[in-house]
């Protein structure tokens, strides 16, 4: 995404000396898919791409799309990658199937998990999309935010 790229093992003394493995694709495992998306973003001009491959346990190639997008950040070209995952796998009924992201950085990563384990997040959407919630980012949070969350506190 970005022009500069951080080293995997940094300049880290006790690292030095240690040969990295290649990094190669891995397979999902059999009788799953895997989708595979990336981004590319240039910040001069506000223009993106972004491609959505699709591919069996054996890495046969099933399907994808690919889109020219614009947009103001690589993070939101990013997110339209995701997105555009979700909705082809969701469009194409695949079942079960795993989305991996092309990231750059790696202090960042997705994870799925039920509602049940995530019920701040769900209780604070419900409230936004009801109109119960007056502001989008909280530093303090209404007390409708925190006494919902030590009702049904998250369990991870």
């Amino acid at each position: 995404m970005g022009s500069a790229r951080r080293p995997l093992l940094g300049s880290n003394p006790l690292l030095r000396g240690v040969t990295k493995c290649p990094i190669t694709w891995r397979p999902p495992p059999t009788n799953w898919l895997k989708i595979n998306v990336d981004a590319s973003f240039c910040h001069e001009s506000g223009n993106g791409a972004i491609t959505v491959v699709i591919r069996d346990s054996n890495g046969a190639l099933q399907g994808g799309i690919a889109s020219v997008v614009n947009t103001g950040s690589s993070l939101i070209v990013e997110s339209i990658a995701v997105r555009e995952a979700l909705i082809l796998a969701r469009n194409l009924n695949l079942g079960n199937t795993i989305i991996d992201i092309l990231n750059d950085d790696p202090q960042f990563g997705l994870t799925w998990t039920p509602r049940e384990g995530n019920n701040l997040a769900h209780l604070t959407a419900r409230l936004k999309q009801n109109n119960q919630l007056l502001m989008s980012l909280y530093v303090e949070p209404p007390n409708t935010i925190r006494d919902g969350n030590e009702a049904g506190r998250d369990r991870y």
